[in-house]
């Protein structure tokens, strides 16, 4: 082939070489970017038993979302839980630990699990991780939704499915997100402040750049309505959609009730998904 000389004594074969180099490490970059962004997961419980996508889940199950499809996860084995109860607070405490909360007291190999409780579940075997009550918790609230930012000391935020007093922080709201750290209880996010209506009970949270929030029931906020299966993030002074909840194929009569949002890299490493 002639060489045909351009500016700066570049030959154009080796040009068009040079656009093709770029042009493979572009289409590279995008599929290894487009693989990773599909590994992400979405894990949630629900209020109610429903069908999809050939899966039939119940409220004790834990279900993973990733890659546009649902699956059941082996987070919690059959049967682990007793029938009564439902999860309705799940968050991850290490590579081997998960953390979940119940809506109801309940016992589990013999020992009383209140529903203000936070329980570690290692793959195998139950333990109380943070007792509630004994941090001042009214015994008659339910602690409703859970994310923690660090195990060891415990360092979480959670909600709550009633007002509360609580010790040092005074009233909080069942819209608020609360953070417990050095045995401190701190207002992390005030629901009605950015925009929550009163009425709305933030009943699944987690974080990831930004607060991921859903609620118990439809709200409109800033003209944008949300679901009560829907989750949005608080982030930059303002809420967007971050998993719309019909548009994935949920029935309409879903209530997400219990959320974890993260990455292939930072699964338990005893999860696997069925």
């Amino acid at each position: 082939m002639r060489k045909i000389w351009i500016g700066w004594n570049v030959p154009y074969t080796c040009l068009f070489s040079y656009k093709i180099l770029i042009f493979s490490l572009l289409l590279l970059f995008f599929l290894v970017s487009f693989s990773f962004a599909q590994q992400n997961y979405i894990l949630f419980t629900t209020e109610e038993n429903f069908n999809i996508d050939f899966l039939q889940v119940t409220d004790e199950n834990v279900v993973n979302y990733t890659g546009g499809s649902f699956d059941l996860s082996s987070l919690l084995p059959a049967g682990t839980l007793p029938n009564y109860v439902s999860i309705d607070a799940l968050g991850k405490l290490s590579a081997n630990d998960i953390v979940i909360s119940l809506d109801e007291d309940a016992v589990i190999d013999s020992v009383l699990y209140a529903d203000e409780d936070l329980i570690k579940f290692n793959g195998s075997t139950f333990s109380l991780w943070w007792d509630g009550s004994a941090f001042g918790l009214p015994e008659s609230v339910n602690l409703d939704a859970v994310h923690v930012f660090y195990a060891s000391p415990q360092n979480f935020m959670f909600s709550l499915s009633e007002d509360a007093i609580l010790p040092g922080t005074g009233y909080v709201a069942d819209e608020d997100l609360i953070q417990f750290s050095n045995g401190v209880f701190t207002k992390k996010f005030d629901g009605s402040y950015y925009g929550i209506p009163r009425e709305a009970d933030v009943d699944a949270a987690a974080y990831k750049a930004g607060y991921i929030i859903s609620l118990d029931s439809a709200v409109v906020i800033n003209g944008t309505l949300y679901d009560d299966a829907d989750l949005f993030r608080y982030t930059g002074g303002r809420f967007i959609m971050f998993f719309d909840a019909s548009e994935a194929g949920l029935p309409e009569e879903i209530n997400i009730n219990a959320v974890e949002v993260g990455g292939a890299t930072d699964v338990p490493n005893w999860m696997v998904f069925k």
